[in-house]
């Protein structure tokens, strides 16, 4: 008789038949067993506000904003906002990464960025977030 799902508390059995289908499975069970969708996703928030703000924090750094283009220079030719772009901390939330800075930081808002609008990712952040996600996931279930 073909097994059509899984006792959970009881185990993931060592050959099963599934629409005809049988052999043993003990990859997939693996790969299974791997997969904590919620602790997958934390890794990923985690990572990804690591990669994030370390892409940011190199932006800034230079005089540029999220989507890297250079901020106007101050009026002695410096980079601007060091300082205050400095103390911007990005942390992994419940559902996804938040960037906290200075007050000050709002100010500038218009002329020099220092967040995507919101609900946006720039390219620069979009790709780091993909590079946490790849990570997160070949770590996890190696290369395939």
């Amino acid at each position: 008789r073909p097994l059509v799902g899984r006792d959970l508390a009881g185990g993931v059995p060592e050959r099963v038949l599934v629409m005809g289908v049988s052999g043993d499975f003990g990859e997939l069970d693996d790969l299974i067993r791997a997969f904590d969708g919620e602790a997958l996703a934390r890794d990923i928030r985690v990572r990804a506000a690591a990669k994030i703000g370390a892409v940011a924090a190199e932006q800034y750094a230079r005089g540029a904003g999220p989507d890297g283009a250079a901020w106007p220079p101050n009026k002695d030719g410096s980079v601007p906002l060091t300082g205050a772009t400095s103390q911007i901390v990005f942390t992994a939330t419940a559902d996804g990464v938040q960037a906290v800075g200075p007050d000050v930081l709002r100010y500038h808002e218009e002329r020099r960025p220092v967040f995507p609008p919101p609900g946006e990712l720039s390219a620069p952040w979009a790709a780091a977030a993909d590079e946490a996600v790849s990570e997160a996931i070949e770590e996890r279930f190696g290369k395939r």
